[in-house]
């Protein structure tokens, strides 16, 4: 059981960290176009919808959040995806039901996706990155796209090391059933990511649609 000590910790790190630096992302990092349209509506749309409805492969479910992040990433830019990332992983916290006593983890996994998108969208810049009408031809373009996941993937690996050690002091296990489920997530929803971003270069909101249904009938299909 977490301590109201930690528990109070984990809400200060929240404070001290995420507000300060989401602000310092929307200055240096401006939107891509307009912030209140209708195409990221439906992107946020389908980010409640395929994390509140996990795909389920042996018992282990695989959250699509990654993939729609990284569609909203190379379009609209870091805070963009920041933000709507953020509302996925509350709709995710809200589907499984968290009780009085775990309302830490609202902060905790706020701040670990957080530094997720942070770390994943600072490397990419520094790299060279570019936004919006991307060639995934390119070796270029796609290498950076792959090292943004990488680095999206160990962050994510690392923060919840750090929480197993630090916050649960749970023994810590480099081949655990959640590593396996994240290795098998990234797998599948790298593709999905840029599939949902190449579609939306040429069809607009109609892509958002249809990756929906093709994700919906992925879900269907694994579960039947």
């Amino acid at each position: 059981m977490v301590t109201k000590q930690k528990s109070f910790i984990i809400w200060i790190l929240w404070l001290l960290i995420v507000p300060a630096s989401l602000y310092i992302s929307y200055t240096e990092y401006p939107i891509l176009g307009s912030f209140f349209s209708i195409d990221i509506l439906l992107f946020l749309l389908l980010l409640c919808i395929i994390t509140y409805y996990p795909i389920m492969i042996n018992g282990l479910p695989i959250f699509l959040l990654q993939g729609v992040s990284l569609a909203l990433f190379l379009e609209y830019g870091l805070f963009v995806e920041i933000i709507l990332s953020q509302i996925g992983v509350m709709t995710l916290l809200y589907r499984i039901k968290i009780s009085k006593n775990e309302l830490f983890r609202i902060p905790m996994n706020s701040l670990m996706f957080f530094i997720n998108s942070l770390t994943s969208g600072l490397i990419y810049y520094l790299l060279g990155g570019q936004h919006s009408n991307l060639d995934l031809s390119e070796i270029s373009v796609f290498s950076l796209i792959v090292i943004h996941q990488i680095v999206w993937f160990l962050s994510n690996f690392i923060c919840a090391l750090l929480i197993d050690v630090f916050v649960y002091k749970a023994k810590v296990e480099f081949v655990a059933k959640d590593q396996v489920a994240d290795i098998v997530s990234s797998i599948i929803i790298f593709p999905i990511g840029l599939l949902l971003y190449s579609t939306y270069q040429e069809l607009g909101v109609v892509a958002i649609i249809i990756v929906g249904i093709f994700t919906s009938f992925i879900t269907f299909a694994i579960v039947n």
